[in-house]
């Protein structure tokens, strides 16, 4: 899957309690959406999955392989052309070589997007 320059980080903040948040502009001109819906551009749940993916990927400078997801919520559709601002709300825990994220990804109004938990593994 290219997700080259589908998302563009604008902020990212840190707190002490391992939580990360991350704003993001999505391209609404990406050609993931010429094919996912023509004319009715939806963002995939699986691409939002993907973009946890990496944001974690960065967040712990490494390559994580999903080890399992679960709670897995899709609450409202990402249209990119009425709501191409997403905010990632991440809350890492690190174990070994393993990193769990609880996810709450919302629009900029707060409204929610979709909530998660994945479990990711650093070994392969």
């Amino acid at each position: 899957m290219n997700l080259t320059n589908l998302y563009t980080i604008l902020e990212r903040d840190r707190s002490e309690d391992a939580m990360v948040t991350v704003k993001v502009q999505l391209n609404k001109k990406h050609q993931l959406f010429e094919g996912h819906f023509p004319g009715h551009h939806v963002l995939p749940g699986v691409v939002t999955l993907q973009i946890i993916k990496e944001l974690t990927e960065t967040e712990c400078n490494a390559t994580l392989f999903m080890y399992s997801a679960s709670n897995i919520k899709f609450l409202s559709i990402v249209d990119p052309a009425l709501n191409a601002m997403l905010i990632f709300n991440l809350q890492l825990h690190k174990e070994n070589a393993t990193i769990k994220v609880k996810n709450s990804t919302t629009f900029t109004d707060g409204t929610i997007v979709m909530k998660s938990t994945t479990v990711y593994s650093t070994k392969h």
